[in-house]
């Protein structure tokens, strides 16, 4: 068993690890140069860790866990005595929770309870930095932005709704047992490294690949109107890192840029960035039904706790991800022509 640690030495347990934002956390982490960061990771695809944890993963501990089941949960949790948790497992793609509601209650929201009753039992003064999303708000109109965390929530699909189960089991955890947790309601972030199945790296990717001449000079999109509040990554894990030492405990946070963008202001912008002239068609299988038209928060309660601000602005984020495609479709042609 691996006993506590000091203040200066932290066991750090990242669930989902070999996500998008597990491997950007995992690198922020390893990076730090006070704590020392002991840091272990769970995954349930082992297809998924070498693509985004490669570099390092020779500095973690990961371990299979199936987050439903709760004896998994428990048997990692008591070989590792964390002193701080960043719970990020879970199905994050909206359309595969519509397509799958029940598996999406089950990981959101249900294994919140298995994994705050384990911390209960096991190791109660941990810390969790347990992660929901601006889709909680469910419709607003333009009058309502920004949003802040007073705003009630109201979901309109299936991801929001097994986020606000989630909320509200962690409020009921914090209230019956004390455990030291805090919610942050993360808005649309992205950045290198996210999946093709997200607007902004699918983008990204198809005008790569027509930059490339791998692909016709026609880009596809669904609707171009809808408004998301955009973050870089690395902003988001650094305030992950923040709020688990500067975050007061059964708080709910907003994580954002506190600005709004058009799709179609993304899709200008990427097309700017690769200097070829590309055409835009609306593919109607990208049109999502019930899609909202606007998310954009207020991270003000956020600041005034922990400092935080966004350090990278939009466009420099576009550029990263257009050259982090371009680097990827080209060493994928390569492999191809050996």
């Amino acid at each position: 068993m691996i006993q506590r640690t000091a203040i200066s030495e932290l066991n750090v347990l990242i669930t989902g690890i070999s996500g998008f934002v597990g491997s950007h956390l995992t690198e922020f982490l390893l990076k730090l140069s006070t704590p020392k960061v002991n840091l272990f990771g769970t995954y349930l695809h082992p297809d998924s860790i070498q693509p985004n944890l490669g570099p390092w993963t020779s500095k973690l501990k990961l371990f299979p866990c199936d987050i439903t089941r709760p004896n998994e949960i428990e048997s990692i949790l008591q070989k590792i005595q964390p002193n701080l948790i960043f719970h990020l497992a879970g199905i994050s793609y909206v359309p595969e929770a519509e397509q799958n509601p029940l598996l999406a209650y089950q990981v959101n929201a249900l294994a919140i309870n298995h994994l705050l009753e384990g911390v209960f039992k096991i190791c109660p003064s941990t810390r969790a930095i347990l992660i929901s999303t601006s889709e909680v708000y469910g419709k607003v109109t333009s009058a309502d932005v920004p949003l802040t965390e007073l705003h009630p929530i109201n979901p309109h699909n299936v991801y929001g709704t097994s986020k606000a189960m989630m909320e509200i089991i962690t409020r009921y955890k914090i209230n019956r047992d004390g455990v030291n947790a805090l919610i942050l309601r993360s808005f649309n972030h992205t950045g290198p490294r996210q999946s093709d199945q997200f607007v902004v790296s699918n983008f990204s990717k198809q005008i790569a690949r027509i930059k490339l001449g791998l692909a016709e000079p026609e880009l596809k999109v669904g609707d171009l109107d809808t408004q998301r509040d955009f973050t870089d990554v690395r902003d988001i894990v650094r305030g992950y890192w923040l709020a688990a030492h500067q975050g007061h405990s059964g708080e709910i946070y907003n994580l954002c840029s506190g600005n709004a963008y058009a799709i179609r202001e993304i899709t200008s912008l990427l097309i700017e960035l690769a200097g070829i002239p590309i055409k835009v068609s609306q593919d109607p299988n990208r049109l999502r039904k019930n899609d909202l038209p606007i998310l954009q928060g207020s991270y003000e309660k956020f600041k005034q706790d922990t400092g935080w601000e966004p350090q990278h602005n939009l466009k420099s984020t576009l550029k990263e991800m257009l050259q982090y495609w371009m680097t990827c479709e080209e060493a994928l042609k390569a492999g191809h022509q050996t």
